[in-house]
């Protein structure tokens, strides 16, 4: 406890007693730490001359400021002041203190806080009772303090602002701070004791302004330099799923339930110690910069509630924050009173004193270990990964084990990237937490902040560049994929801005952002300037594309070094490659297109990789281009694919002939082969996937060989040309195609079918009554008329190739796309490695769940089976027994067991299997999940949608007691597959169901949507 100086402000604490006790000794603590002389009237001693009012406004005249604690209690009145007003002790202390000028700093209890019935004012009924005492004069004294209180607290509001608390913790950080700021508002007297006191106030404005803004390099304004935003109006709100810490595969199911519910990342703070984990530009170090900000706010008192409305924190402990590359900086060339270990936990203060006193912010060393080891303080430490290499991340997890022990009232939250946070440097006691992708929502808020900090003056232009941006986002998947990561949409968002628009060619727009991460790095002495640095990581990438074992997408950090040494100065090979690891230990911290993960390197995304490839490959000779690429293995392997789309876009900016002349180098070589079916569909497929790549600039192949090529592969799925094409040979060019690139897929497959009536189901029982078919099940009745609205269907199964872009785009990760559940309980699906060889195959291995996610994700919906019978059957209200007609099913009609192929089939395949409106695959090759449960008990045969005849649009799209069998939910399918061989199964009518989770390679599904939709 301080001595009481002569210079040393004195403040008097004002309230009621018996509920606020250990409010007052907070004030108390506060009062110290702030280095006042507390004035409270608990000291009030017998032998005062003074009767106990005149005693309390003596010491109010005695002080140089008030604090007054205001909770639901009135307080006593003393029965001898001057006028008959019923004023509680507290207001007559408070307006004591106002007529004598000095300051009341008021504290209210928070209106949201659960305090306990025992310290509310009508609680002195209740003890009264029990305690036998005179309960009606109770009563009469809570009635005058119920109707005076609100005039007290109502008197306060006009003499001074309120702050407001919960906790003891938290009123005493908001006095300390309150008292500090008090201080720094007075003349000289008090001046001499602040040299002895350490006055945090500059700290805090000094943090404060180091976190108050998001800096965006490279943005194109008026003045050239890096343009700052207010980190409130650009922050992110940043979600995890869930602690994933050690003991996670201990926890029961209903606790793995609860923990992988998506939450806002600052719910973590409430745990005692957190690591963040997230991968390079997830937004670590925003977030924890925006923590420091808002606690600086509240404790500046600019905006005390900040802490508890953005945080969600009920106190506001003191924000200290450290960035961990520049402690361990620190702890390598510090030679002032070094700590005798490097694993010392007294590093912390010793950096932060050393950082103070370079700030000129007046806190010594003894300030932070107080601050420390009270437990006041969050500690905020960002990058574990960015320490120079293992052995000092080791050494600073080490640091911070200790730490917490010796600091152990302390929170403490630390970020890293995955891929450094492993083995010795993992945190054992820590709480972990991954950040997720960023969600649709947070995407659009970001960009809603971005468009007005941007025309902030002009609302209208505001919304026209948001509509601009989220139309890009809408209909663009490359970009949808890049979006999810913070930076790489601010990215996006500044490319934008710089262009006035995001370039349509996706060549373009990959060397839009990958110039501005480069020109966006940090400038240091010496470090190698943008375009150098691009061009290196060209030869990287393609260095990584022909690796001798195939395309390599993380490589070893020695191996990076040694393939591009050439392109680095040095004496000697060693001096080169010394160089090149400094290049990329550079790189990896800030560039953003490259990452390391442990001691390997990567492209922060493969198309980053995959597009430097292209580049690398624009920049040599076309004898040396058709060296590389003019060979079957690498112009139709799907690790290619990418790269020579994206050449395209590069080829395409050097001039038209050198498009040309690629493409007719392919045509070459497929014309010097033995000119097969399938050779000539995987040529017509790479050119006419790169084709659809150059769109946005009208290219036009002139070569005449390409169109007469085209045709003779799209035979295949032709009904007439396909006659005489042998099953076997149009599987394998109709894979090829798939591989290289199916035309298919490019343009409008939904298929309108109109509003009207049809007759749903079939009857075995009487040959004269409708839709008699021997072949019906009993399930397949009653046999009745269904009205559906006018919808649309998709002419294909949903493909490979298809679905694959969903996964790319995350869509398992987003909860949005789940809602009729399965959310996190698949990852992809069954046998997907496999499936990727097939793209047009119809995709298989999903559950209903999964279906539906797909659907969502599309915008559409699955088909309910209604809607499924009358797109088979066609518009006749004759009953049709297949898809295709009333002939049986064999080897030529339809993908099944009567062909011998053993196999799923590329959709379209069989042009036989097709509906009178053009509807392909209804009959074989996968079974369909339908939107409908199943609407009949397992036993029941004779109830269908309705026991009315008619029905209109029905369907049963929620699970229920209908939807029941057993302990079990089963969802509808429809349509036969590639292993049956039974005729039955191809019917229009027929039905099935199975688990809405069952995933085996025989259910696929399709899309459809009302019209209105």
């Amino acid at each position: 406890m301080l001595q009481k100086s002569p210079n040393m402000p004195r403040v008097f604490i004002s309230s009621t007693v018996e509920d606020l006790e250990s409010y007052r000794e907070a004030v108390k603590e506060a009062a110290f730490h702030a280095s006042f002389y507390p004035v409270m009237m608990e000291y009030f001693t017998s032998g005062s001359v003074r009767r106990p009012l005149a005693e309390c406004m003596h010491k109010v005249d005695e002080c140089d400021v008030l604090v007054v604690i205001v909770a639901y209690r009135y307080g006593w009145i003393p029965d001898d002041q001057e006028t008959d007003e019923k004023k509680s002790i507290a207001w007559l202390e408070c307006e004591r203190a106002t007529v004598n000028g000095k300051e009341v700093l008021a504290f209210f209890v928070h209106s949201d806080y659960d305090w306990p019935e025992d310290k509310k004012e009508d609680f002195r009924i209740i003890k009264a009772r029990r305690e036998k005492k005179n309960v009606a004069a109770i009563m009469a004294d809570v009635d005058l303090a119920e109707q005076k209180f609100p005039e007290f607290k109502s008197w306060l509001d006009k003499v001074c602002v309120r702050n407001t608390f919960k906790t003891e913790e938290d009123l005493k950080t908001k006095v300390t701070a309150a008292l500090f700021d008090w201080r720094s508002r007075q003349p000289a007297t008090f001046k001499t004791v602040e040299q002895a006191v350490s006055d945090p106030t500059k700290y805090l404005n000094w943090l404060q302004d180091e976190c108050a803004f998001i800096s965006i390099r490279g943005l194109q304004v008026s003045s050239g330099k890096a343009h700052k935003f207010p980190i409130e109006e650009l922050y992110i709100p940043l979600t995890t799923t869930g602690d994933i810490g050690k003991d996670r595969s201990r926890k029961k199911d209903k606790e793995l339930m609860e923990h992988s519910r998506r939450i806002e990342l600052h719910h973590v703070l409430k745990e005692k110690q957190v690591t963040i984990i997230g991968d390079p530009g997830s937004g670590k170090t925003t977030f924890l910069r925006r923590i420091a900000f808002n606690l600086c706010q509240s404790l500046l008192l600019k905006k005390p509630d900040t802490a508890e409305e953005r945080l969600g924190l009920t106190d506001t402990p003191f924000p200290v924050f450290i960035r961990l590359s520049e402690l361990s900086e620190h702890i390598t060339n510090s030679e002032k009173d070094r700590p005798s270990l490097k694993t010392d936990p007294t590093w912390l203060p010793h950096f932060l004193a050393d950082r103070s006193d370079c700030q000129t912010l007046g806190l010594d060393r003894e300030f932070f270990q107080d601050k420390l080891t009270s437990g006041d303080a969050i500690l905020l430490l960002d990058g574990l990964d960015e320490a120079p290499d293992r052995k000092m991340r080791e050494t600073l997890s080490e640091l911070v084990t200790r730490a917490i022990k010796a600091y152990n009232k302390c929170r403490f939250v630390v970020t890293s990237r995955p891929q450094a946070y492993e083995g010795n440097t993992i945190l054992l006691d820590f709480q972990q937490y991954i950040i997720d992708a960023l969600e649709d929502d947070a995407i659009e808020n970001f960009l809603m902040h971005w468009s007005h900090a941007l025309h902030h003056n002009d609302p209208t232009k505001a919304k026209e560049h948001l509509d601009e941006l989220l139309e890009a986002l809408q209909n663009r998947s490359e970009i949808r994929r890049i979006a999810r990561n913070p930076v790489m949409l601010t990215a996006m968002a500044v490319v934008h801005w710089n262009e006035s628009r995001l370039p349509e060619q996706r060549a373009d727009l990959y060397e839009s952002i990958i110039t501005w991460l480069s020109r966006s790095r940090q400038q240091r002495p010496g470090r190698m300037g943008a375009k150098d640095c691009v061009k290196r990581l060209q030869d990287l990438a393609l260095a990584m594309q022909t690796h001798k074992d195939g395309r390599q997408t993380q490589v070893g950090r020695r191996w990076v070094a040694e393939a591009i040494q050439a392109n680095f100065s040095g004496d000697t090979e060693e001096q080169r490659i010394f160089n090149a690891e400094n290049f990329l230990a550079e790189e990896e911290v800030d560039s953003g297109i490259i990452v390391g993960r442990g001691n390997q390197i990567s492209y922060w995304h493969l198309t980053f990789q995959e597009y430097l490839t292209a580049k690398a490959l624009g920049g040599k000779s076309e004898q040396q281009q058709k060296s590389i690429l003019i060979k079957p293995d690498i112009l139709y392997s799907q690790e290619w694919r990418e790269v020579l789309l994206l050449f395209g876009g590069v080829l395409y900016n050097q001039g038209l002939d050198k498009v040309n002349n690629f493409f007719f180098a392919v045509l070459d070589l497929t014309e010097s082969k033995t000119k097969s079916l399938t050779d000539e569909a995987r040529s017509v497929g790479l050119i006419g996937a790169m084709l659809r790549d150059l769109s946005p600039f009208d290219y036009q192949l002139t070569d005449a060989r390409y169109p007469s090529m085209l045709d003779r592969v799209m035979g295949i799925f032709d009904k007439e040309k396909a006659k005489n094409i042998d099953v076997k040979v149009r599987l394998e060019a109709a894979e090829a195609l798939g591989q290289a690139g199916d035309p298919r897929f490019h343009e409008d497959n939904m298929i309108y079918i109109p509003a009207g009536t049809f007759l749903m189901g079939a009857q075995s029982y009487n040959s004269n009554f409708p839709n008699y078919d021997p072949d019906a099940n009993p399930d397949e009745l009653p046999v009745h008329k269904v009205h559906l609205s006018a919808f649309k269907i998709s002419r294909y199964l949903v493909t490979v190739g298809q679905y694959q872009r969903f996964i790319k785009d995350d869509g398992y990760s987003k909860e949005i796309y789940w809602k009729a559940g399965g959310f996190r309980q698949f990852k992809e699906p069954e046998n997907w490695e496999q499936q990727l060889q097939s793209p047009t195959r119809p995709i298989v291995g999903v559950s209903w769940y999964e279906a539906k996610a797909y659907s969502n994700w599309c915008g559409l919906d699955l088909p309910t089976e209604a809607q499924w019978e009358r797109a088979a059957k066609g518009p006749s209200m004759q009953y049709k027994k297949y898809p295709w007609g009333d002939e049986d099913p064999n080897g030529k009609i339809t993908s099944s067991s009567y062909n011998m192929l053993g196999q799923l089939t590329p959709v379209g395949m069989f042009p036989d299997d097709c509906t009178a409106e053009g509807i392909l695959d209804m009959g074989g090759n996968v079974r369909e999940w339908c939107k409908d449960w199943r609407d009949v008990d397992i036993d029941e045969q004779s109830i269908f949608y309705a026991k009315s005849e008619f029905s209109h649009d029905p369907v049963n799209d929620e699970a229920g007691e209908w939807g029941l069998v057993g302990n079990h939910e089963y969802t509808v399918l429809r349509g036969g597959s590639w292993n049956n061989y039974d005729t039955h199964y191809f019917r229009c009518a027929v039905r099935f169901y199975d688990h809405p989770v069952i995933r085996i390679n025989i259910f696929g599904f399709r899309l459809a949507c009302s019209v209105q939709h």
